[in-house]
């Protein structure tokens, strides 16, 4: 349990820490550029979303904690109760001299003691409880305060979340359209060699989805597989289930970032500000890979669907990773590893 408490409230510290750096820049209009502001809070808000990631998985155990406490104080207040039950029918029978004095005491000591020791517990397991609760809604004020999900688990909260939003607000006014990315050839094991052209061939896209912008000459080794593919919408084949659409009512205000070398002095950070981000090797591409030879000119996409954000591969000649799996469709949750070619990406939900 101390270990518990000194890294979630270390990790809280560093959450809190990054908002306040925020919300003093924000101020801070009148005396710099909204351009260096912008860079400065974007930077935090990624910084405070990946704390906010290592939090998270504490909050149910902290909650679970809270709760085996306050089912263990509620056994001992039943058991003080029937002591202090048993000892008022002694002195009734004292009362009535049923039992003398002597008899009195002796049959009640045992729960007289009983009672003590259960308040003694009560405190205690009152005190620890206190500092769960404390630290617990230490972190779900700062949480809501940023439009950051707190991650509670509503059966043992009984709804004391009800309402907050789910996402870091991030000025959507940053510009990336037409930035080219000088992004380096890395050196990572082949993913697809030539006796697998048949399992890129097996990536199916819906039947209905447009081929229209493809570029009327394409070299001859890129045409294996290569095509820019917008999807129309079309209710086919996917490895997404649609039932989840149902669950963006308020994820519209969400923000997203793909970041590139994270944590590196080469990382980029490209803000998820439209509808829809095209990644390849082609100049249409919003995040335009040049030196990957294993990315093709339409390779895939991201896309944001009734607040949920989601990656398509675009039959791509080498195919798309989340997390390691090879996909042709998925929804995204934050925190994904994706791989591009042989071009590593980070995804982030704000």
């Amino acid at each position: 349990m101390e270990e518990l408490m000194k890294t979630f409230g270390e990790l809280v510290e560093q959450y809190s820490r990054h908002q306040l750096y925020i919300e003093r820049a924000t101020s801070e209009s009148s005396k710099f550029s909204q351009e260096i502001i912008e860079k400065v809070v974007l930077d935090h808000s990624v910084k405070s979303a990946a704390v906010a990631e290592k939090i998270l998985p504490h909050v149910p155990e902290l909650q679970s904690n809270i709760a085996r406490i306050e089912v263990e104080r509620g056994e001992i207040q039943d058991e003080k109760a029937s002591c202090e039950h048993a000892v008022q029918e002694l002195e009734l029978r004292l009362a009535i001299s049923e039992l003398d004095e002597k008899d009195f005491k002796k049959e009640s000591a045992d729960y007289q003691k009983k009672v003590k020791e259960a308040d003694k517990r009560i405190e205690a397991l009152g005190a620890e409880l206190d500092v769960l609760s404390v630290a617990l809604q230490r972190w779900v004020d700062l949480a809501q305060g940023a439009d950051q999900d707190p991650g509670l688990d509503q059966q043992e909260t009984d709804g004391a979340t009800e309402g907050s939003p789910d996402a870091v607000d991030v000025d959507s006014s940053i510009e990336e359209e037409g930035e080219e990315s000088p992004i380096p050839q890395e050196s990572q094991e082949e993913m697809v060699d030539e006796g697998d052209d048949a399992d890129v061939e097996d990536l199916v896209v819906d039947e209905e989805f447009a081929m229209e912008d493809l570029e009327p000459e394409v070299d001859e080794e890129e045409s294996d597989g290569l095509s820019e593919v917008e999807n129309e919408e079309a209710g086919g084949d996917k490895d997404v289930d649609e039932s989840d659409d149902q669950s963006g009512t308020d994820g519209d205000q969400r923000q997203a970032l793909l970041l590139y070398s994270e944590g590196t002095a080469e990382e980029q950070i490209y803000p998820f500000t439209k509808d829809e981000l095209a990644i390849g090797r082609g100049p249409k591409s919003d995040i335009q890979i040049k030196n990957d030879n294993k990315v093709s000119r339409g390779h895939c996409r991201l896309y944001r669907k009734t607040g949920n954000f989601y990656i398509e591969d675009l039959k791509s000649s080498n195919g798309t990773t989340v997390n390691g799996e090879l996909i042709t469709e998925r929804r995204l949750f934050g925190g994904e590893e994706i791989v591009v070619g042989e071009t590593f990406f980070r995804f982030r939900i704000m």
